[in-house]
């Protein structure tokens, strides 16, 4: 690549992640609830597409493939141990590396926390999850107040202690295990900032925003912001509880189960042992919806900055999530398991600058095109001297011709393939308690669905597959249709073995720190 000055194009980029968000509770996506009026103003705006897949169904490989452009089995972080390989090269390394600043807002601490590389090539990145959060001071000048660089540097020092600490539970299975005991849950999802704090990431990206716009001149920047409010526990304000899960309020019955249901984290990662009831599924799925508006709620003074003129004309702003959410379906809470709908079709919506009208777009997509997408908006495709590199931004890029034709997008033709790695810390859970749910439920295997225009090949088992979401019932039968969606996976298991370099061994963090252990043996927490 050439150096920043002969970028062409000098767009800023946002890239808003909506973590654990389900596209089916979105008015733009047909839900009836009005559960996000902002989102929904903002999608008739941009470019919506109905059938964004994601290439993993949890946080750390969905994260990963969106900062490579890699499917999870080509970079192979998908366990929480694991570290993203340094010789795949992430958006913000690139974009850095091209007179781009780089600056992440982050409430997950899969992402932000833990020592996994997704943070590589950032230049600046707030983090506002974990007991130390990291996140931008509200100091004026450091001569009005003198202590300022005294908090910051205890705040730095007590981050270098807690640090190790908060990676080695995230990290550890035993540990996590311990974490999820119904009487610590209250205590790390509250006072660890567990969901980070979405009201104070979205003000400090809105004071971001608003000052970059009054500036006349200033380097173009990548903006990544994480939003955890949908993600367990639910504890949205009583205002949007009383608007949108009035039994969660008013029925002792619901009320009780979601508060022990809140506390029991193990439930959030494993097999459901029964099916929830009517009333559980209905307070479930109603707080979901209440933490869903809330989320939209807090977006909308973002959005207003978002709509001024100096920033929409040269600002490219992606709204997605990572994955979505299972809440009771097929007998599954959470996210880790498994190729579901409600798992990895997730909402997408990109607004391109000046773009004026609204599009759909039906062809499933992938996430993972993001990165994609995001080097063709800023212009790397133009500037890279490797003709292979140019060639890969192009094809797989969700933007087509972004320098003359503003609003034409459209999707890339490779394959739609999702997958699901399992998650050894969930397997090492269930094994110690409820081990008949590991065969039952299939949890072992590493699941895989392949996106058509006209169906959906579900591997069950790692064996078994079928065709789901037909346009035409009598695809069901067509033999020939199910092997060419199976060549296809074969296809791209080979392509992703090809793409490994020779030497290749997955790269997991080491928890084998001397140090960090005596810490928590001083702390009770080992023997």
């Amino acid at each position: 690549m050439t150096d920043s000055s002969k970028t062409s194009q000098k767009n800023n980029i946002i890239l808003i992640i909506l973590d654990t968000h389900r596209y089916d509770r979105l008015g733009c996506y047909g839900y009836p609830r009005g559960t996000s009026p902002n989102l929904d103003t903002f999608a008739s705006k941009a470019t919506l597409f109905e059938n964004a897949i994601s290439p993993a169904q949890w946080t750390i490989p969905s994260h990963a493939s969106m900062f490579t452009g890699l499917p999870p089995s080509v970079h192979h972080t998908t366990q929480a141990n694991s570290v993203l390989d340094d010789r795949f090269k992430t958006l913000a390394e690139i974009l850095s590396c091209v007179g781009y600043n780089t600056i992440g807002y982050c409430n997950n601490p899969l992402v932000g926390l833990i020592h996994n590389n997704l943070k590589r090539g950032f230049q600046e990145f707030y983090n506002y999850s974990g007991t130390a959060p990291n996140v931008p001071q509200d100091f004026p000048n450091s001569s009005i107040y003198p202590f300022q660089r005294v908090w910051e540097h205890m705040l730095s020092l007590f981050r270098k202690f807690i640090d190790p600490i908060q990676n080695k539970f995230a990290t550890d299975p035993k540990l996590l295990a311990a974490a999820t005991h119904p009487f610590f849950v209250p205590l790390w999802s509250r006072f660890v900032n567990f969901k980070g704090h979405t009201a104070r990431s979205i003000k400090d990206v809105t004071r971001f925003v608003e000052g970059k716009a009054i500036q006349t001149e200033t380097e173009p920047y990548l903006l990544f912001l994480n939003l955890m409010e949908t993600h367990l526990p639910f504890k949205p304000p009583q205002e949007y509880v009383a608007k949108f899960a009035p039994k969660a309020r008013k029925n002792p019955t619901a009320r009780k189960f979601m508060r022990l249901f809140n506390n029991q984290a193990m439930q959030w990662l494993i097999p459901l042992k029964r099916p929830f009831t009517e009333l559980e599924a209905q307070t479930i799925s109603e707080l979901y919806d209440a933490e869903v508006a809330y989320q939209d709620h807090l977006l909308g003074k973002l959005f207003e900055q978002l709509d001024r003129p100096e920033i929409k004309d040269n600002t490219m702003v992606i709204i997605a999530a990572d994955h979505g959410e299972m809440l009771g379906e097929h007998q599954f809470m959470g996210h880790g398991f498994g190729v579901y709908s409600e798992l990895v079709q997730v909402p997408l919506m990109i607004r391109m600058p000046k773009q004026q009208t609204g599009r759909r777009v039906s062809n499933p997509v992938l996430t993972t095109n993001l990165f994609h997408t995001i080097l063709d908006a800023a212009g790397i495709a133009e500037v890279a001297n490797d003709e292979n590199i140019q060639a890969e931004i192009q094809q797989n890029s969700l933007v087509a011709d972004f320098v003359n034709e503003h609003d034409r997008m459209e999707p890339a033709p490779a394959n739609v393939i999702s997958e699901a790695y399992a998650p050894n810390d969930a397997l090492l859970m269930m094994e110690r308690s409820e081990p008949e749910l590991i065969e039952h439920f299939h949890t072992r295997e590493t699941h895989r669905a392949i996106y058509s225009k006209s169906a959906k090949l579900y591997d069950i088992d790692g064996v078994c597959a079928q065709l789901l979401n037909l346009s035409d019932q009598e695809h069901a039968k067509d033999e020939k249709l199910q092997a060419a969606l199976s060549g296809q996976l074969v296809e791209f298991l080979q392509a992703c073995e090809d793409h490994l370099p020779d030497d290749w061994q997955s790269p997991t963090l080491d928890l084998s720190d001397p140090f960090i252990e005596q810490r928590l043996r001083d702390l009770g927490y080992m023997a």
